[in-house]
């Protein structure tokens, strides 16, 4: 699966605004905010092109109308696999989750730590971004971030969520994307 890489901004701008928009594309999302805390979940179905398929390994990949690709093994549970050709319209389930947390006086790694996982029926992509709270402007609502290989300066707009950071603390994000492969055909 290729994971999609949010910049270092736009995911703790997150935890600045307390919300996020929901696209267009989204059957079912949802945010929760608690202090110090964002949570972003969204459930989409989306219609794929099968771009190349190799039988004997099973790998799949897919195109998807926004120009994405993705690529993945299907499993034994995929039993039609052998009826799916190059051309083929067929369905994939996607899940997203961005979490993103005020670490008090956090002593976590800073930076980009990436895993991966395909069970077969599912890929997931996981990244964890950790960046230290290097400066706190009250008046404006500007925080400062360090993470490993630049500095970001992002608005907190919330002054409930502002009032939580301090310098020395570490904000964590963490993205995790599961596409489920049902290899359904496209009506």
């Amino acid at each position: 699966m290729k994971p999609v890489f949010f910049s270092v901004a736009a995911v703790l701008a997150l935890l600045a605004t307390g919300a996020v928009a929901q696209t267009a594309n989204t059957d079912d999302s949802k945010v929760e905010v608690s202090p110090g805390k964002v949570q972003y979940y969204s459930k989409l179905r989306r219609e794929a092109t099968v771009t190349s398929i190799n039988q004997s390994t099973r790998e799949v990949s897919l195109l998807a109308p926004d120009g994405e690709t993705v690529s993945l093994t299907a499993g034994p549970e995929v039993r039609n696999l052998a009826s799916v050709k190059v051309g083929d319209k067929v369905v994939a389930d996607y899940q997203e989750s961005i979490e993103v947390t005020l670490l008090k006086k956090g002593k976590q790694p800073v930076g980009r730590r990436e895993e991966a996982s395909d069970s077969g029926k599912q890929a997931t992509s996981k990244v964890v971004l950790t960046g230290d709270v290097i400066k706190v402007d009250k008046a404006t609502g500007i925080v400062t971030l360090r993470g490993a290989t630049r500095t970001v300066d992002m608005t907190v707009m919330d002054p409930k969520q502002l009032e939580r950071i301090k310098v020395g603390d570490q904000v964590q994000a963490v993205t995790t994307q599961t596409l489920a492969l049902s290899l359904e055909p496209a009506s």
